[in-house]
């Protein structure tokens, strides 16, 4: 005989499936999402069942039943009087989730990018509920030829010190900001120096051309003898201290 195996029986749901949906409750509340997923009571679901389900306290109850309001879970149905709209009765029923789509390899690369900047500062670790209404928005980036470095840059660079949202990732990607450009770099002025032309005749440096190579003093026949070396020495310091000090 063929080996069979057997079908999950209908309305059943895989563990993956049942941590998706719920993976992100607390401990108390995931046990009554469980319960209620697989069977949804005919009444009311009150703090009393939550209480008679975890054999506990009002207050812990109460906690649980909040969670799961605010998780969308639990939905509150209030009869009003027709003529006055005054509330005279409410029925909490369980409303079982919608599978979450698979967003395409786009879109959840941006998903991941827009996850990636909690790590550059924890204000911008935002739920991924938000972060989905930005995700449009980084792909119009990407598809504009923005990389991703560019627009991490772009949403973690100069935040503010007060509270930060999402609004700020909206602004930031959909306005351009223009690049401050660097300040002028600071201009080179080359220092003048006065060059020294010796005399062909005596050999003297002098700070002005000479004529006919030749000093004054050797023009006119009036060169002093030739003053001793240290003596030179320290008038051609001199002489080069004043023009290049």
């Amino acid at each position: 005989m063929p080996q069979t195996t057997d079908a999950p029986p209908p309305g059943s749901t895989s563990a993956a499936d049942v941590f998706d949906r719920f993976g992100h409750l607390g401990g108390d509340a995931f046990k009554c999402a469980i319960a209620l997923e697989a069977e949804p009571p005919r009444g009311s679901v009150g703090i009393a069942w939550i209480r008679r389900l975890l054999a506990s306290g009002t207050a812990r109850a109460s906690r649980v039943y909040h969670e799961l309001l605010a998780a969308g879970l639990l939905i509150v149905d209030r009869a009003r009087n027709a003529a006055t709209g005054r509330v005279h009765g409410q029925r909490t029923t369980w409303h079982r989730p919608t599978p979450r789509q698979t967003p395409c390899d786009g879109a959840e690369s941006a998903l991941d990018l827009l996850r990636s900047i909690a790590f550059a500062d924890p204000r911008l670790a935002f739920p991924d509920a938000e972060l989905e209404t930005v995700v449009p928005h980084v792909l119009a980036r990407l598809a504009a030829g923005d990389t991703e470095a560019d627009i991490y840059t772009r949403l973690v660079a100069r935040l503010p010190r007060d509270e930060v949202t999402t609004g700020l990732l909206h602004y930031r990607l959909t306005h351009d900001h223009p690049t401050p450009e660097p300040p002028p770099a600071a201009t080179h002025i080359p220092v003048q120096r006065t060059a020294l032309t010796e005399c062909n005749d005596c050999g003297r440096p002098s700070p002005t051309p000479l004529q006919d190579d030749l000093c004054g003093h050797c023009r006119n026949g009036t060169i002093p003898g030739p003053p001793d070396l240290p003596t030179r020495i320290e008038r051609l310091k001199a002489l080069a201290g004043s023009h290049f000090g």
